[in-house]
């Protein structure tokens, strides 16, 4: 980073792969957004809770589904849609 640069490292990080080609997906507002109303984190190691997993899944289907790199299939309609949850 340039000395002087009023950037944030998540900036420059994010800056750095989109320059680079590579996707970058930021978790960091969703994951606050849900903490207010929701635990995700187990406080005793920082592990993700089955609730902080589930938020995870969701942000990567959407991302995944938004850049086609899904299959597209009639009967799926999200991550939660397998045939064991069926």
């Amino acid at each position: 980073p340039a000395t002087g640069s009023s950037s944030t490292p998540r900036q420059q990080i994010a800056q750095a792969l989109s320059g680079s080609g590579l996707d970058y997906l930021d978790l960091l507002e969703s994951f606050q957004k849900q903490a207010q109303e929701n635990q995700l984190f187990t406080p005793d190691q920082g592990y993700l809770t089955s609730t902080g997993h589930r938020l995870l899944a969701e942000i990567l289907y959407q991302k995944l589904d938004a850049t086609t790199a899904l299959p597209r299939s009639a009967e799926s309609s999200g991550p939660h849609e397998t045939s064991a949850h069926r």
